[in-house]
């Protein structure tokens, strides 16, 4: 695994069934637009 790890989505929710494979699909909102509407910054 690389050095660059990033925070791109917050996780909503998961499921081991469904999809277009039938091997589970998992739901995740973009990390900008959770952000944004939490009015957060980050400071790094």
């Amino acid at each position: 695994m690389g050095e660059d790890l990033r925070t791109v989505a917050l996780l909503f929710a998961g499921s081991d069934q469904g999809g277009s494979n039938g091997k589970g699909l998992t739901y995740a909102n973009p990390i900008h637009t959770v952000l944004d509407t939490l009015k957060v910054d980050l400071a790094l």
